[in-house]
């Protein structure tokens, strides 16, 4: 079980009195010049961690905060746990499920959600589109799905293009690209298929000793291609 505290909105994140105009000029906020809009300060905050979200309370001795719980029955190890918090949007990635798929898979259909930074839903939508063909072809082909739902969120300035953690893969915003440029798609593509790729060899199936992590590498890019070579 895992709890985040976290503000509620972005404003609540910059220090206020910090903020308060001086001769009717904003001041910037702490640790830079950059200033919030009355639009962005209005912007929830959300938090995205591995597991099943069980609770969400607005802290009693202070509204601008909230504990949101999550819950994982899978074993784990340290390595495995991911969170981002942030004021991402939210894009339901089932939508692009083909209906043939929902009609085989049945109740063993993942749901796949979507995270992102505001105004980047829709390069999302463009990028991740084959995410939903990817998580029905591993569950058919290498076995059912090890967790309740896959999660994706988009971050900036991420160290790795992606990092996996059980049931959820930080990826960098880099790998997101608009409808209009198609030069990315495989390259990005590929890498976001191996991070869910990871969700089966990598992150349910670990190595056993350290000398074996040539395998759980080498599977996980193995399942990767064959989707992609379906694709």
């Amino acid at each position: 079980e895992f709890s985040n505290k976290a503000p509620c909105f972005l404003g609540d994140i910059f220090d206020r009195k910090a903020r308060e105009p001086v001769n009717g000029l904003p001041k910037p906020v702490s640790g830079g010049n950059r200033h919030i809009s009355l639009d962005e300060e209005s912007l929830d905050v959300a938090v995205v961690c591995s597991g099943d979200m069980t609770d969400e309370i607005v802290d009693p001795n202070d509204s601008t905060k909230k504990t949101v719980s999550f819950a994982c029955y899978t074993p784990l190890s340290a390595q495995q746990i991911g969170f981002a918090i942030g004021p991402f949007e939210y894009v339901n990635l089932t939508d692009f499920r083909e209906s043939d798929q929902d009609e085989q898979l049945g109740q063993n259909a993942i749901p796949l959600h979507a995270f992102c930074l505001p105004g980047r839903a829709d390069e999302v939508r463009n990028t991740c589109f084959p995410m939903a063909r990817a998580v029905d072809f591993f569950s058919l082909t290498y076995g059912s799905y090890p967790f309740a739902s896959y999660k994706i969120c988009f971050v900036d300035d991420a160290a790795e293009d992606t990092l996996p953690t059980a049931c959820l893969s930080i990826c960098s915003s880099r790998l997101l690209f608009p409808e209009d440029i198609i030069d990315p798609i495989y390259d990005s593509t590929r890498l976001l298929v191996h991070a869910l790729s990871c969700q089966w060899i990598g992150v349910n199936i670990i190595p056993k000793e350290p000398a074996d992590t040539w395998i759980t590498i080498a599977v996980s890019w193995y399942i990767t291609d064959t989707f992609m070579r379906k694709l």
